[in-house]
């Protein structure tokens, strides 16, 4: 049985304990999103060029993981940290309120993308044929009124008053047209 406890503690010794953390900043990601970290790596595995490994032998190890943990976190990473150095580092204030407002100004886009799912009537009808026959409604009632206005002229002023009529129907389908687009486009960019 000692041989084997001698054994166990041998080959668990010489196993690879790694105690360095890998800290990253990608200034091309979102901002917010920007800054990344393993906290236990090999440090000959670490390839990537926006990475640097703070070993431990440096001593800022333990100094660093608390940094990470303290801060507000986003989806993936802290969202106030950067790589000063080979080491993370809090933003300055300007660079936290660019953080914050450029992550408002995305949420207020995707806002303006729900609101229009959410209040426009052609994005909310239950299916392809629903929308189908929301568009041969509009259209069909909108030839009607066309038709009916052309039909009823009989001289040059009325034919203008048709031709007005024809107009704002018209109109009333590229509005329609752009409703269907909106639509599509809002849905497409994550809204539902």
């Amino acid at each position: 049985m000692r041989y084997l406890l001698a054994l166990a503690f041998v080959l668990l010794g010489s196993a690879p304990a790694f105690a360095e953390l890998a800290v990253c900043f990608h200034s091309v990601r979102l901002l917010g999103s920007q800054f990344s970290h393993n906290p236990s790596v090999d440090p000959s595995k670490v390839t990537d060029p926006n990475c640097s490994v703070v070993t431990a032998a440096s001593g800022q190890t333990a100094s660093q993981l608390t940094l990470i943990n303290s801060t507000i976190r986003g989806v993936a990473a802290p969202r106030y940290l950067k790589v000063v150095s080979g080491l993370a580092a809090q933003m300055t204030t300007p660079e936290m309120d660019a953080v914050d407002a450029d992550i408002a100004a995305r949420l207020a886009a995707q806002q303006v993308y729900t609101d229009e799912v959410n209040n426009q009537d052609f994005c909310n009808v239950a299916d392809l044929a629903a929308v189908d026959a929301k568009v041969d409604q509009f259209y069909n009632a909108s030839q009607t009124t066309m038709t009916t206005a052309l039909t009823a002229a009989t001289n040059l002023a009325t034919l203008k008053d048709a031709v007005t009529v024809v107009a704002q129907e018209l109109v009333g389908q590229k509005v329609a047209m752009k409703k269907l687009l909106r639509c599509l486009i809002s849905v497409r960019k994550g809204a539902r």
